[in-house]
């Protein structure tokens, strides 16, 4: 018998592995194996976001403890690098049968305790750099191990996080880019690993081909200058949430009870806001500072890539340290707060509102903080959380 799902993913995707491996006791409940050598790890991603959490409150007045300063100067470095960087890193290395990717967590969050301890971006981003470029490596070599699409995709997401460390410091709208590349990448392969149950036919394989061919070639020409790149970006995150809302299996979950329907409401919810930024790009390409570009980087960072983290916490968290965790309808709490954070955030922009821009962000300081006292309150409760990926006959 198994001891548990964390031995058994074999380079796969957290929710395929879960539903591959997935082993139970005469009661139906799941066995973990608690896995503490993973918590150090988890800690550096989690003190990364809250002190971007800390610096992106700061840089709207809102000042409650003593902040390092690059939390304040560079929070969206700490957040991205740093904590998904960690985070996402972390997730891939527990799927994969070679153990020197675990390189690529300790380094980017080592990175980011290094920033955030000295002050200095110059310290840090190398070293965030390094794991980036070790999680390149990781990627590429499970791709050519197990070769599909998902997998060339991770390993290209990979690939823009290492760039858009390495440009950091001379290119903001290419740095911007790249990370947006990295995570839409990152997070459609998971998605795309999971529509295989609903067998996309052989020409939405080939628009999603294209579409990333576009949205790499518009980051391409942001980072040498030509700013319409930012456009051809927009065009492309546009479609691609309009790809994932026909195709992914968010659609079905939705008709089905419990944590099923809540990752569904919360994939197509995250879809939609993916779909805001691109149409905001579209309208802003590169105009930094602007309101138009922060309601864009909100609507992306918060809206669709918040909402895909609170959508896979269930999956994730249990793979990474062994624990189950409980469904309770009080995440939903957690997620429309979020919603109407990135609502308030995005409608301030829009009408030039600095008090709805400073509510807004306590509502996501709130929605996250939340998010993550719910999953810690739930992990390792002995109560079986409902299937998320087992077929359902009341499927329509």
């Amino acid at each position: 018998q198994h001891d548990g799902i964390c031995h058994l993913l074999d380079g796969e995707s957290f929710a395929t592995g879960i539903a591959r491996t997935r082993s139970r006791t005469r009661t139906g409940k799941l066995l973990h194996t608690f896995r503490p050598s993973r918590l150090p790890l988890l800690f550096l991603a989690i003190a990364s976001l809250l002190a971007a959490l800390g610096g992106g409150l700061a840089r709207l007045g809102w000042v409650f403890a003593p902040l390092p300063p690059l939390a304040v100067t560079h929070h969206g470095v700490i957040l991205v690098a740093g904590f998904l960087g960690t985070l996402i890193s972390l997730e891939r290395a527990v799927g994969a049968k070679h153990k020197w990717s675990y390189g690529a967590p300790i380094l980017t969050g080592l990175g980011a305790a290094v920033g955030l301890l000295s002050g200095s971006i110059q310290l840090a981003l190398p070293i965030l750099f390094a794991g980036a470029a070790v999680f390149t490596a990781s990627q590429i070599y499970h791709a050519h191990l197990f070769p599909s699409a998902p997998t060339r995709s991770f390993a290209l997401g990979a690939l823009c996080l290492a760039i858009g460390c390495a440009v950091a410091l001379r290119n903001y709208d290419a740095t911007v880019l790249w990370w947006v590349s990295y995570l839409t990448l990152t997070i459609v392969a998971e998605r795309l690993e999971l529509s295989k149950i609903l067998a996309p036919p052989q020409h939405a394989k080939v628009l999603f081909l294209f579409l990333v061919f576009f949205l790499l070639a518009g980051t391409l020409l942001v980072t040498g200058g030509i700013a319409a790149g930012g456009r051809i970006v927009g065009a492309s995150l546009l479609a691609l949430a309009l790809w994932l809302a026909r195709w992914d299996l968010a659609r079905r979950s939705i008709y089905r009870p419990g944590l099923a329907r809540f990752i569904g409401i919360t994939l197509l919810t995250g879809f939609f806001w993916l779909g805001v930024s691109g149409l905001l790009f579209l309208l802003a390409p590169s105009p930094r500072g602007s309101l138009l570009h922060d309601a864009t980087l909100h609507s992306f960072f918060l809206g669709f890539v918040f909402g895909m983290i609170f959508a896979h916490a269930p999956i994730i968290f249990p793979a990474v340290l062994g624990l189950s965790i409980v469904f309770r309808r009080r995440f939903y709490v957690h997620l429309a707060l979020l919603h109407l954070g990135v609502i308030g955030r995005v409608g301030s922009d829009l009408f030039q509102s600095y008090t709805g821009q400073r509510w807004s962000v306590i509502l996501n300081a709130l929605a996250i903080l939340l998010f993550l006292a719910q999953t810690i309150s739930t992990l390792g409760k002995s109560e079986d959380a409902p299937d998320a990926l087992a077929p359902s006959p009341k499927e329509p």
